[in-house]
C-alpha cells in the first residue's frame, strides 16, 4: 500500500521533490489553514491543480463577488485578490440602476446643490457549458478530497483513519486530476446559506453505516457537498438520496442543473 510521504495522494507518484500544498488556493486568503505538508502532493500534481483546475472557482459569480466584497487578501502578494465583478466571463446584463437625491440650498450668493448617487444593482451574468461547469466541479472535488486528506492527518482524525489510496477514493481521484470518465460531470450539490461570510469549513458525513463518505463545503457562501467514496456510476443517486431532504434550497449541478429541494424557497446563494 502507497504510503503518505512516499507516494502523491493524486497520481501515486514520487514526492520527493513535493512542495507544500494549501488546500484553498492562497489566492482565496489561506495562508495556514490546511496546510498539506511536504510528501502529500507531487509538484506535477500541485501546479496541474493551481493552473489548470482552480482558476474555475474564480469563474463562479457567487465566489468572486465575495472576494469583491469582503476584499479578500492574497497573502502572496499581500494584494487584494479581486476588486472588481465584471470581466469577460461575467459582464453585465443590463445597464447599472441608478438613484439619485438632490438637495438645493439658496446662500447669500449662490445656489448649492448636494448630489447624492449611488449605485444600487447590478445584474452579471455567467453562462456555463459542459467544459466550464466539469471544470468547476473538479475543483470543488479537488479541494474537498485535499480537505479530507488534511481532516485525516490530524492527531485524532474523525472517521478513524483510513487507507487514503483504498479504491473507494478511486472514482474521486481520476475525476478531479484527469477528468476521467471523459464526457461526463461528476455530480455535487450546492445549498444555499441564510448569509454569506468570508470564512471557508469543511464537515466529513458518513451514510449507510459509514461505508460511504461525503464532504460538505462552505466556500465563503454557498455548501457544496460531493461524494467521496461513490463510483461514477451512483454517485448522483447518492447524492439525492442524502442531499433531497435538506431544509434550504438544494441543486444538483451535472451535467444538467436541477432542484433537488425547494428548501424555504429560492435560490442558492
Amino acid at each position: 500500500m502507497p504510503q503518505l510521504g512516499k507516494n502523491c495522494i493524486w497520481c501515486e507518484g514520487s514526492t520527493a521533490n513535493s512542495d507544500v500544498s494549501h488546500v484553498l488556493p492562497r489566492c482565496f486568503g489561506n495562508l495556514d489553514a490546511q496546510v498539506l505538508s511536504k510528501g502529500v502532493v507531487c509538484r506535477a500534481c500541485n501546479n496541474f491543480f493551481g493552473t489548470q483546475i482552480e482558476p474555475a472557482l474564480d469563474e463562479d459569480p457567487v465566489i468572486r463577488a465575495i472576494c469583491v466584497a469582503f476584499r479578500v487578501v492574497d497573502p502572496g502578494d499581500g494584494k487584494v485578490f479581486r476588486d472588481r465583478l465584471s470581466n469577460q466571463d461575467h459582464v453585465p446584463t443590463a445597464p447599472p440602476v441608478h438613484t439619485m437625491d438632490l438637495n438645493l440650498r439658496v446662500s447669500a450668493n449662490a445656489f448649492e446643490l448636494d448630489v447624492t448617487y449611488d449605485e444600487v444593482k447590478r445584474t452579471f451574468q455567467k453562462k456555463y457549458d459542459r467544459r466550464h461547469v466539469a471544470l468547476f466541479s473538479r475543483s470543488i472535488h479537488k479541494l474537498a478530497f485535499e480537505s479530507f486528506v488534511w481532516h485525516q492527518m490530524q492527531p485524532d482524525p474523525k472517521p478513524a483513519r483510513l487507507d487514503l489510496f483504498d479504491v473507494r477514493f478511486s472514482s474521486i481521484r481520476q475525476w478531479a486530476r484527469y477528468g476521467q470518465p471523459q464526457g461526463k460531470v461528476r455530480p455535487l450539490v450546492r445549498m444555499a446559506v441564510d448569509h454569506i461570510s468570508a470564512e471557508w469549513e469543511a464537515q466529513v458525513w458518513g451514510f449507510e453505516q459509514a461505508q460511504h463518505l461525503a464532504l460538505q463545503l462552505r466556500l465563503f457562501g454557498d455548501w457544496l457537498v460531493v461524494s467521496l467514496t461513490s463510483s461514477q456510476a451512483q454517485v448522483e443517486e447518492h447524492l439525492m438520496r442524502w442531499c433531497s431532504a435538506s431544509p434550504k434550497p438544494a441543486w444538483l449541478i451535472s451535467n444538467t442543473f436541477g432542484p433537488l429541494s425547494a428548501g424555504n424557497g429560492g435560490e442558492p446563494g
